[in-house]
């Protein structure tokens, strides 16, 4: 996990901050109780993850109903969920290098029973 830390690092970002990002990218107007119940994120830590990425322009939020507001990337944030990416997939690469296809399709396999398990 390090070096995924790391690597998210070099364009500013935390973990948990880079997963609210990618969340956004693929779930546009989801509202802020949504991202953190989807991602199991407390509310407490919610907020300042928005405030952040708002702050630096790569979010908006925008009324859905009278008290709620969906948050939806700017062109920013969509540029940078678009690093994320590549920085995850680089990282993945790197961590499952040494396995073969059939290896990771089992190990894919493994992991998936394991979490619709656990719900």
């Amino acid at each position: 996990m390090s070096h995924l830390t790391d690597s998210l690092a070099q364009v500013q970002l935390k973990p948990s901050t880079a997963s609210v990002l990618l969340f956004l990218s693929e779930m546009p107007n989801s509202s802020q109780s949504t991202i953190g119940a989807a991602l199991g994120i407390k509310s407490a830590n919610m907020t300042p993850i928005i405030a952040l990425l708002e702050s630096q322009q790569l979010c908006s939020r925008n009324p859905l109903d009278g008290r709620t507001f969906g948050i939806r990337l700017t062109r920013s944030g969509e540029k940078l969920a678009s690093q994320v990416r590549e920085i995850i997939e680089a990282h993945e690469q790197k961590c499952f290098a040494h396995f073969s296809p059939s290896q990771r399709t089992a190990l894919k396999n493994m992991l998936t029973s394991i979490h619709d398990e656990l719900g």
